[in-house]
């Protein structure tokens, strides 16, 4: 390991280690933004979906709200759409209906502390925790791509600007069941090499297993290239961990990113 890091830059060299020797981001949760049946002339319901149960969202314990960052709904020109809150504590809805076009929903989970205690995992740094054996620093992006009346715009192949992001070249509205839909993943507006990207289908309910519809690592420019072998809704998945910088406060940084949008038959 000390020979791949004076060789290798620091985040190829982790992701390297994280591939060969299996170890998994704790992920007791994942998160994605999907939007709910969405169509032309209706507003828009925007998902936050955590859990285990892709597309559909649950809800979110109280205690935990205040971690999420609220859902973003823009359109092609970049103008961010007003929303309000939806029936449920994981949905918004836009104020006004929308039109036909191309949509992108945003939403995160904040960087928070998780460590190990006697208790159980507490949302708190190691140093607060008496007793702790380990400690995750977590941070989580989503971002959803909705095409809508058969409007596939290219703004969402753009970076969006996140730590860690998943941008695709192409708008998967063009892409059908049986073509190649490329992928890159970035990392500080950099493209992260031999990063382990795992898809998942609408209605997989043994993903948390480790079991997904896609499996791919990044080439040396970040990029991979998915074939969908089935039509429907789709959320991609990459993440990453770090040493945390001052080890009394928490051992790791880690963090994912998903991209979810939806492929046509």
């Amino acid at each position: 390991e000390g020979e791949c890091m004076k060789l290798l830059s620091k985040v190829f060299c982790l992701a390297v280690i994280m591939v060969l020797s299996g170890v998994s981001v704790a992920m007791a949760h994942e998160i994605w933004a999907i939007a709910e049946n969405p169509a032309e002339g209706k507003p828009l319901v925007a998902v936050l979906g955590y859990g285990h149960d892709f597309p559909n969202g649950e809800e979110i314990a109280a205690e935990r709200l205040s971690i999420f960052y609220p859902i973003k709904v823009v359109d092609s020109k970049g103008n961010e759409l007003a929303v309000k809150p939806g029936d449920k504590n994981f949905k918004s809805v836009t104020e006004n209906p929308v039109e036909k076009g191309t949509y992108l929903i945003l939403t995160g989970y904040k960087p928070t502390y998780w460590s190990k205690g006697p208790e159980g995992s507490v949302m708190k740094a190691m140093n607060e925790v008496p007793g702790a054996t380990d400690c995750e620093r977590y941070s989580r992006s989503a971002k959803g791509i909705v095409n809508i009346g058969g409007v596939s715009d290219d703004f969402v192949t753009k970076p969006v600007g996140t730590q860690l992001e998943i941008v695709p070249p192409v708008n998967p509205g063009q892409v059908k069941v049986g073509q190649e839909f490329p992928i890159q993943v970035l990392y500080d507006s950099k493209p992260l090499r031999n990063a382990q990207v795992k898809g998942t289908i609408a209605g997989n309910k043994y993903f948390e297993n480790g079991n997904r519809d896609f499996f791919a690592l990044t080439n040396k420019d970040g990029k991979a290239t998915m074939v969908p072998l089935k039509g429907g809704d789709w959320t991609l998945a990459v993440e990453i961990r770090d040493a945390y910088p001052d080890q009394a406060v928490c051992k790791d940084e880690a963090g994912d990113a998903t991209l979810t949008f939806h492929i046509a038959d």
